[in-house]
């Protein structure tokens, strides 16, 4: 008996108790229910109501373990502190938290391909009218350019990754396990969007998914009691950078003096110049007739909670965006209904309902580009638009009104669309380790246009009595579009845990149909503009117009994925999905798409024992994807066109072949290889990703030129191969220094391309770029400028350009054309024409109640064709120069920004420094501060007097400034090759608003 008394005081006195407090690392709330255990040991405890806690250890150099639900777990070292207190992250922000990856999901933590997620938080820390735009500058690798910001446009370019084809490869974009467009889904009904960009990670969705996949998860009921959340916020729009025109004096000025440059008579006299120059003229400055201030409202509510064998989730929303142009608007309404319901312990059934409809209005006659682009040219030497009864005038030099025909006394456009999408889950538990899953999905678009445009008169500017000109006659187009997407999976998953080991495997079936419909019918000569239905209109066929297209596609497949993990530190997963494509001949409709992976959880080795590395994952992957875009007709069949041909002077109906057909043609496929790094360091408050990759695409799905008497449309034909490769990193940093919170982070990424093979077709030399073997795609290709001839003995002494050429025009390089004149055989290359290094930064503050978010995104680089508006000539009196123009060519100012003013594009001149040459390339790199908010929220002891959980007040400026030295309007916009067309695009707008979120 002795003796063991003797053994047990030995034991304890070995001995030695730790105690601390558990903290959360944002809000530095104690932590009740922490669980703390000793690492090789048995011993553990739990913290208290207060997060404090005593253990006993066997040594003061002992590790511990520290878990609570909804917090990353990690170990610590004591070494020989027994006062250990620490803080936790949330695993809701962390690598415990999962991931929607394809037919499935994942913990962050086992993730062995590149997937980059976004929550609602982000999305909804913008009061935005897309999702689109919340994506901007968020993903590294993900570029999002909304090439138009009219009110329901969906013009919008996804790139991941860069370039890696010749042919269309769009970003799949899949809402709720349906492919569907992401314009009409309404932010606040988002609960994560996950971008697969590698192909191991894509290449479960096999021949769709070349361009990348985003995968959108609408939000569903938690288990609680019912939570009601409103949103409300009003903003005043207003355009952004618009580059300001030269005033009427110094247009005037500026003509007469590019008429003499070209050897001809001033365009304006004295009188005529001394009228512009009189402070009684007030010259009408076009562009704020066309564009101005703008309200935009946006409304949501919803309700959500659920029980122990249901939830639910229901939104309604309404959003009403006028235009900053006149005559356009968009206002759209959301639905969504979300439940699940447990049957009985194994089976459950999920519902997802949403609804739509949405308005949108233009100008008539696809006038809106027109409309921006003849405006933006306009001189400003009018004084009145309008007579004083209000009739619209034409201009002083005879021409149109392009106010007036955007304007809804010129027409309108209205189109009235509704999206539908329902999708029906059914999950089964046939065993605690085997779930059978079948999924039912639909998402039917339609849409209803008309088109009216009125009968028009502009008045005389001298006579305002005398009619300027007329439109001849009112028309009417209406049209109506409707396409269906449809998809079915019956799925199988095993989940098995021996030990350390973990498994999980996944295999069915899939299958997509997609079928739309457009009609149309264009009529005449309405008696009046009150009533305009296709009856009212001329009974006489010759002024009908009727059209009508039709296509369909569909898709089987076989899935497969199988994962497998040993302690969470040794990852491997691969993939399978076989796909038959309708738009394929029969013997090569199917083709593989495999893919596999690894991951090795450095940190958690028994050898890896660094106090400030949490978490350290090596991630390597390849795989294969797949591209079927080939349009929806069979390009391996001889199809058939309506035509018209002409006989004795008459038309006769017909038809002709659409294309010659080629049965061979089968997959574009992409071969993929990445290998990345995650880690968390410093108690987890500083994250770090990279990745870096190479792909490599083949069969490339191309209409390769033929000559002349081919007689017909190119055929597809598997031809070319590229490879690209690139790098993303984003890095986070978190801290809480007292009531003081921070976040920031930043993320870039670059792609580069080289094209390997063109199928014997190179090089291709399209306008202003060129493709060819051994180079990136798309190059600028044109002359290269050497400054300004600065006297006539230099002009003399070079290579002949033109006639006129004389001092302070562009002088062009000779380089092995014909040493005596600059001609095309002088072009070179001038550089990558696609965007480089997209970034996006954020920044989070904290402070009792109050926050700042702060989040920006662009362009390192990014050289651009700045003809258009930063092109420097008259277009022969159809255009105006702007203020920076003036810094040009004189004998006095010889080095200029700008070359002497000339008239330009088919004048006399036309050659000289209109031709396309690095002087006219520029680099567009900006940074735009997309998003700067600062919000309060409410103290919860006001709150529960009135019964409110939260609420939180805030002031938001979307877009607020930008940084760059591009000239033209809009950095952002200016994307592909012929920047004359960023002028057309819809300006973007700087949004200043008000909001407040409220939690019941």
């Amino acid at each position: 008996m002795l003796a063991c008394w003797i053994l047990i005081g030995l034991q304890v006195w070995g001995q030695s108790p730790v105690k601390g407090r558990v903290t959360d690392a944002n809000t530095g709330v104690p932590l009740v229910g922490t669980t703390i255990s000793v690492i090789g040991g048995t011993a553990s405890a739990v913290t208290n109501d207060s997060g404090y806690y005593s253990i006993v250890v066997p040594s003061l150099q002992s590790r511990l373990r520290f878990s609570h639900v909804g917090y990353l777990s990690f170990e610590k070292g004591i070494n020989g502190d027994a006062n250990l207190s620490i803080t936790m992250s949330q695993a809701n922000s962390s690598l415990d938290e999962v991931v929607v990856v394809g037919y499935g999901a994942q913990k962050k933590v086992t993730l062995t391909g590149a997937v980059s997620t976004i929550d609602s938080k982000k999305l909804q820390d913008r009061p935005v009218a897309s999702v689109v735009e919340a994506l901007q500058g968020q993903v590294p690798g993900l570029t999002v350019v909304r090439t138009s910001a009219q009110p329901g446009a969906q013009s919008i370019d996804f790139r991941v990754r860069g370039t890696s084809t010749f042919s269309n490869n769009p970003v799949l974009t899949i809402v709720d396990g349906v492919p569907s467009s992401l314009d009409r889904i309404s932010p606040a009904d988002i609960e994560t969007i996950s971008v697969l960009k590698d192909a191991a990670s894509a290449a479960i969705y096999g021949s769709r998914a070349t361009g990348g996949v985003i995968l959108v998860t609408t939000k569903s009921g938690k288990k609680g009691p019912p939570r009601v959340t409103l949103t409300m916020s009003i903003g005043n729009q207003t355009p952004t950078r618009f580059p300001e025109k030269v005033s009427a004096l110094d247009h005037a000025l500026l003509s007469n003096e590019a008429r003499k440059n070209d050897g001809q008579p001033p365009k304006f006299t004295d009188d005529e110049i001394a009228r512009l120059s009189s402070p009684d003229f007030k010259q009408v400055n076009w562009d704020d007739y066309l564009l101005g201030n703008a309200l935009q409202t946006d409304y949501n509510i919803s309700i959500s909670g659920g029980g122990e064998n249901n939830d639910y989730y229901l939104s309604i929303g309404y959003l009403k965006q006028e235009g900053i142009m006149l005559n356009t608007s968009y206002e759209r309404f959301n639905v969504q209904l979300n439940q699940n319901v447990r049957i009985n312990d194994r089976l459950k059934l999920g519902l997802k309902l949403g609804y739509v409809p949405s308005t949108v209005t233009a100008p008539t006659g696809n006038q809106l580009s027109g409309t921006l682009t003849n405006v933006a040219a306009l001189p400003n030497t009018d004084d009145e638009l309008k007579t004083s009864d209000g009739h619209w005038l034409g201009r002083a030099d005879g021409g149109g009104n392009s106010i007036a025909q955007a304007s809804e006394d010129g027409g309108q456009t209205l189109i009235k669309g509704a999206r539908l999408a329902g999708n029906i889950t059914l999950d089964y538990n046939i065993t605690p380790h085997l779930k059978f899953t079948g999924n039912y999905g639909i998402v039917r678009n339609q849409s209803r246009l008309r088109d009216y445009a009125k009968i028009l008169t502009l008045y005389k500017q001298d006579d305002h009595e005398a009619v300027a000109s007329k439109t001849e006659f009112n028309t009417l187009k209406i049209g109506y579009a409707t396409d269906v997407q449809q998809n079915a999976n019956l799925l199988m998953n095993y989940t098995q845990k021996f030990g350390d080991h973990s498994l999980s495997v996944m295999g069915g079936f899939t299958a997509e149909w997609f079928e739309q419909n457009n009609d149309g019918i264009t009529t005449r000569d309405f008696l009046t503009d009150e009533i305009y239905t296709v009856g009212a209109g001329t009974s006489n066929p010759t002024f009908w117009t009727i059209t009508g297209t039709a296509s369909d596609w569909s898709l089987a497949s076989l899935v497969s994925r199988a994962s497998y993990s040993y302690k969470d530190k040794y990852l491997l997963e691969g993939t399978l999905r076989y796909d038959g494509s309708s738009r394929f001949l029969e013997d090569v409709r199917w083709g593989l798409f495999p893919s596999v992976s690894a991951g090795w959880v450095i940190s958690k080795e028994d050898f890896f024992n660094v106090d400030q590395v949490n978490f350290l994952k090596l991630r390597a992957s390849w795989g294969q994807v797949g591209n079927q875009n080939v349009g929806s007709y069979y390009p391996f069949a001889n199809t058939l066109s309506q035509t018209t041909y002409y006989f004795n002077g008459l038309p006769n109906r017909g038809v002709q072949t659409a294309g010659a057909p080629n049965p061979a043609l089968t997959w574009e496929t992409k071969s993929a290889f990445n290998l990345g790094l995650d880690g968390r360091f410093f108690q987890n408050k500083l994250e770090l990703s990279v990745d870096v990759f190479k792909e490599r695409t083949s069969d490339i799905l191309l209409q390769l030129p033929l000559p002349t008497t081919f007689g017909q449309n190119e055929p597809y034909q598997n031809a070319g191969v590229i490879e690209n490769k690139g790098w993303e990193i984003e890095i986070a940093h978190r801290n809480k220094i007292g009531e003081f919170t921070y976040g920031i982070s930043f993320q870039v990424s670059n792609a580069t391309n080289k094209v390997i093979s063109m199928g014997g077709v190179s090089p291709i030399i399209n306008g202003n770029t060129i493709t060819e073997e051994g180079y990136p795609i798309n190059e600028w290709y044109g002359l290269r400028s050497i400054g300004y001839f600065q006297s006539d003995r230099e002009v003399t002494n070079s290579p002949y350009q033109n006639a006129l050429t004389s001092p302070g025009d562009l002088r062009y390089q000779n380089n092995g054309g014909d040493p005596n004149v600059i001609n095309a055989d002088d072009r070179v290359r001038l550089g990558l024409s696609n965007p480089r290094y997209p970034y996006g930064v954020r920044l989070n503050v904290g402070f009792k109640g109050f926050d700042l978010i702060a989040f920006g995104q662009g362009l390192m680089k990014h050289e651009v064709w700045s003809n258009g508006w930063t092109a420097q000539n008259f277009d022969r009196e159809n255009s105006t120069l702007r203020t920076y123009h003036l810094d040009r060519w004189t004998p006095e100012t010889p080095n200029a920004r700008f070359p002497k003013t000339r008239m330009g594009s088919g004048a006399a001149d036309d050659g000289i420094n209109d031709k396309f040459s690095s002087f006219w390339l520029e680099n567009a790199a900006y940074f735009r501060m997309k998003n700067i908010e600062l919000g309060y929220t409410l103290p919860s002891s006001i709150l529960k007097r009135v019964k409110i959980h939260s609420a939180r007040i805030y002031v938001n400026a979307e877009n607020a400034f930008t940084i760059t030295k591009y000239l033209g309007y809009d950095p952002e916009a200016s994307t592909g090759t012929d920047s004359r067309l960023v002028e057309s695009r819809y300006p973007l707008a700087k949004v200043y608003s008000v909001g407040l979120n409220i939690n019941f």
